[in-house]
């Protein structure tokens, strides 16, 4: 798993608290992130993209509907 990782360059690890192993589990679930144009299409498919829930006087935002598994 540390040669798959060290080659593809990824900096997951430097974030606190992730891993070799998790890592890999989530360069292996994404792929090559170059197939996403921007941020914020990264952003929907992960999950992490806030959802405007709004309607009428009632204002919701969260997280979006679907799990995506990560």
């Amino acid at each position: 798993m540390r040669d798959a990782l060290a080659a593809s360059r990824s900096t997951l690890t430097s974030l606190p608290g992730l891993g070799t192993v998790l890592a890999v589990k989530i360069l292996g679930r994404i792929g090559d992130v170059s197939r996403f144009p921007t941020q914020h299409q990264f952003a929907s498919y992960t999950g992490s993209a806030p959802l405007d829930a709004s309607s009428g006087r009632k204002c919701a935002t969260g997280s979006t509907p679907e799990e995506t598994g990560l």
